[in-house]
Order: C-alpha cells, then sequence, then structure tokens
C-alpha cells in the first residue's frame, strides 16, 4: 500500500477541513431553529466529516497529531515501547498496520466515529442537531486529535447500555455494559477516571433542596478529581512533554493579546454560559429531563468545572485536556437538550451566541 502520511502537512486539506466543516454546519443550521425543518445530512455524511477532519486537519507541528506519528514512526524503529507514552494495544495496531500512520489512524479514528455514532444512534439524538454540535464543538476541540477518542466512544456506548439496563433490568444490557467499560480502559490510561465521574453522573441525586450541601463539597469532589488523575495518570516524561505540546498550541492565542484572548472566549463563552444554565434547568425541573439527559448533563459539568477551577495542579496538563473532552458528553447532551426547546429563549440565545461566535473565529483565525 502507498504510504499517505505526506497528505497530513498538505495545508490545503486542512482548510479543506475547515471550509467542510463550516458547509455542513450551514446546510443543517435551520435544524437548530424549527422543530419541524425538512433536509440535512445523515449520518454517512458526518462519519465521513469526522475521518476526513481527523486525518487532515492539522494545526501546526505540535500537539497529538505530530506526536502520535512521531511515536508510530519510533516504534517500527525498534524504540522500546516503555519508552513511548500509547497504551499496549495502540502497539499491537501498529503491528496489524505497519503500512503508514495515515492508515493506522484512519482505523483508530474512523472506528471512534462508528462507534460514537451508534452511540448517538442509540440514544435518540436528532442526527441534525447531532452534526451541528459535533462539527462546532466535539469535532475541532477533541475527537479528531485525542487518542482518548475511541475510548470515549466506548464508554459512551456503554453508558447507554447501563442506563438501559437500569430502566429495563435487561441483563443482556448489563453484560453489554460492562464489557464495554473494560476494553475502554484500554484504549487511554485517563479511562478509569472518567468511568468514575461517569458514576458519579448516574448516581447523584441533585435538586433544589440538596444542590447546596453539593455546592459545599465540591472542593472534596474537585480534590478527588485531581488526585485520581494523577493515580490513574502516572505519567512519563513523554507523555508530560506531548502535553505542554498540547497546551502550549491551545493557549498561545490567549496568551498573545487581547485577540486572543477574545478569541478564546468566543470559543468557550457560549459554552459555559449553556452548561450551567441547563444545570440550572435540570435542579429546578428535573422531571423534565431523561436519566440520559441528567447523566450526560453531570458527566460534562464535572469535567468542565474540575477542569476550570482545578488549576496549578500537578494534573494540570491533563486537566487542560479535561476541558476539551468535557465536548463528548455534553455534545449529545445539548442534542437531546435542545430537541424539544428549540424555542426557549435560552436555546434562542444560545444559537445566536454561537452562529455569531463562529463567524467571528472565522474572520479571527482565517479557517
Amino acid at each position: 500500500m502507498p504510504n499517505l502520511d505526506y497528505l497530513i502537512e498538505n495545508h490545503s486539506l486542512g482548510a479543506t477541513c475547515s471550509f467542510i466543516l463550516f458547509i455542513v454546519m450551514l446546510i443543517n443550521y435551520k435544524h437548530l431553529l424549527y422543530n419541524q425543518a425538512k433536509g440535512g445530512t445523515g449520518y454517512i455524511t458526518l462519519f465521513c466529516v469526522m475521518v476526513f477532519y481527523s486525518l487532515f486537519y492539522v494545526r501546526g507541528e505540535v500537539g497529538d497529531v505530530y506526536t502520535s506519528m512521531i511515536t508510530y514512526y519510533e516504534y517500527f524503529s525498534g524504540v522500546d515501547t516503555d519508552f513511548l507514552h500509547f497504551e499496549p494495544i495502540y502497539f499491537k495496531l501498529m503491528d496489524l498496520i505497519p503500512y503508514g500512520y495515515i492508515y493506522w489512524r484512519l482505523a483508530v479514528w474512523g472506528s471512534a466515529a462508528l462507534i460514537l455514532l451508534l452511540a448517538i444512534k442509540k440514544m435518540g439524538c436528532n442526527i441534525y442537531l447531532a452534526t451541528i454540535f459535533m462539527c462546532y464543538y466535539c469535532i475541532p476541540l477533541a475527537f479528531y486529535y485525542q487518542r482518548v477518542s475511541l475510548g470515549f466512544a466506548l464508554l459512551l456506548l456503554g453508558l447507554y447500555f447501563f442506563l438501559r439496563w437500569k430502566e429495563t433490568s435487561n441483563k443482556k444490557s448489563l453484560i453489554l455494559s460492562v464489557l464495554l467499560f473494560m476494553f475502554c480502559a484500554l484504549f487511554h490510561r485517563s479511562m478509569p477516571l472518567y468511568i468514575t465521574i461517569m458514576f458519579l453522573s448516574i448516581y447523584i441525586p441533585i435538586n433544589k433542596r440538596n444542590w447546596l450541601i453539593y455546592l459545599i463539597l465540591l472542593p472534596i469532589l474537585l480534590y478527588s478529581i485531581d488526585a485520581l488523575a494523577n493515580a490513574f495518570l502516572s505519567q512519563s516524561e513523554e507523555l508530560y512533554d506531548a502535553g505542554i505540546n498540547y497546551m502550549d498550541s491551545t493557549t498561545r492565542h490567549a496568551e498573545r493579546n487581547f485577540n486572543g484572548k477574545l478569541f478564546e472566549f468566543m470559543k468557550w463563552g457560549p459554552y459555559a454560559a449553556i452548561t450551567y444554565y441547563a444545570l440550572y434547568d435540570y435542579i429546578k425541573h428535573p422531571k423534565q429531563f431523561t436519566l440520559t439527559e441528567k447523566s450526560l448533563l453531570l458527566f460534562g459539568t464535572i469535567m468542565y468545572t474540575a477542569s476550570i477551577i482545578l488549576t496549578n495542579k500537578t494534573s494540570d496538563m491533563f486537566l487542560g485536556k479535561m476541558m476539551v473532552q468535557s465536548t463528548f458528553p455534553m455534545t449529545l447532551f445539548l442534542t437531546l437538550y435542545f430537541k424539544n426547546r428549540r424555542h426557549t429563549v435560552a436555546c434562542r440565545l444560545f444559537t445566536t451566541a454561537i452562529s455569531v461566535s463562529y463567524v467571528l473565529q472565522l474572520i479571527f483565525s482565517g479557517f
């Protein structure tokens, strides 16, 4: 098979990726406004977008895309896996796919896309809304470059089967969920932490009467997350360096000047606003939320809150990634949340905010 790794450095393909995201969101945009909107793209289009973007969009020569490529070729050059920061299962996949980094990447991220789309379908998400939120948040912020994507896809599918077991007592669903939880832990050392947070999100009984108690206990919860992050990750020097590259690439806009800080605010401001408004809405009207919506909301909120508050900790690099990784559960939640709430003032404001924000981001970044 021909080696196609040179395509990763093709900047015109990177620009094409951004343009495709814009066009696909534009085609589906009317579904953010109207319940009975017609037309739009489907699962096949979203799958193709996820895979194409993951293969060819590279922002500078830093971050996980280049780090993974270096690791791939170091492995085949004979470097001992003890000095490489990937989980063992990825080296097994490399042995099965020795034809070039892009083929290995296609197998990993293609599998992640298929499984995540299966979770989206199983949870009853509107594919048009899912496409919009995936293209706006999850794909460009987390999915396309982090190898944890495959682990998260398996975790979210496992969450679906676990919640199905809780609602129907179907033992097959319980067995499937346990197998998926065990399997997802193979794909990233942080998955045991996320499994823990996921179970907290399912079983925490938050409502108008006890929310203040949880607010008081928040420091303990966040400290526990920080401690668990250090316990599960046990980072090597190579992983730390990779994390520093990631932090540098994602924060240099904010550190450079006022425009950079504005860029970061445009990206995360609407996300934070809808996250905490939805949490307020759930506390006020818990019966209007399904168990799936509640679990996804708390899952994403805990991750996002931890990433904001726990700064200057030994796990700070990991927590920086946790912020963008919170878009995995929150994307699915927003899809379900908007499904029957498009007409509310909060959702209208959010729709306007992300629309204006996206246009401004395109202007500031030049795609």
